[in-house]
């Protein structure tokens, strides 16, 4: 597969970013509101953001590995202006259809649309088949999908972990049982004999 820019129509990846940007464009520019969540909203924003960003770097750069993220405690260089700061990713699912309806009901055309249009993307062969190919476009696609609620395909879809058997307990060692409270040292102050009557035999 030839990699192409993302800006030409026939990449795939042209229309994620083409949702994507009119969604941001959309939030960004609806105007105050008191049932708008600030918070929420640059939530959003955020998120938005960041995956334009990863696209565009997967779009343009379809072949590099990526690299490890440097250690802020043990590297002094600089940070790029490119490079966003770590931000707040949400890994709860669909958060941003639970939440828009009750904080953002300005947006829920905008974002059903966008949902919508997703879905029908997620579901073209050619997506599929990159998705495939290249794994650094599934681990972008995935929390795309959780964000929005959408049922990732079967090509997105991570195997089930393996679990290690844990190893068995040892045996707790048998306690010996306490009766609770018992008569014995209270027989005088009962009027009780101090040892108990022998059965008569007949």
């Amino acid at each position: 597969m030839s990699s192409t820019a993302p800006s030409h129509p026939t990449h795939p990846i042209a229309h994620f970013l083409r949702i994507l940007r009119d969604l941001a464009i959309t939030v960004t520019r609806q105007p105050p509101s008191r049932t708008l969540s600030e918070h929420l909203l640059e939530t959003l924003i955020w998120h938005l953001e960041y995956f334009i960003c990863r696209l565009v770097r997967a779009a343009t750069a379809p072949g590099r590995a990526m690299k490890p993220r440097p250690n802020p405690a043990t590297t002094t260089t600089r940070r790029r202006v490119a490079d966003r700061p770590p931000g707040p990713m949400m890994r709860c699912t669909a958060w941003l259809v639970h939440l828009a309806p009750i904080y953002l009901p300005e947006l829920v055309t905008e974002i059903e649309a966008a949902r919508t249009e997703l879905e029908i993307l997620l579901s073209d062969g050619t997506v599929q088949t990159l998705a495939t190919e290249t794994p650094k476009i599934g681990r972008i696609l995935r929390p795309l999908c959780r964000m929005f609620g959408i049922e990732p395909p079967a090509c997105l879809r991570l195997p089930p972990p393996i679990r290690k058997p844990r190893p068995p307990k040892p045996p707790k060692p048998r306690q010996p049982r306490d009766y609770g409270f018992t008569l014995i040292g209270c027989w005088d102050a009962l009027g009780l004999p101090a040892t108990p009557t022998p059965k008569k035999t007949r």
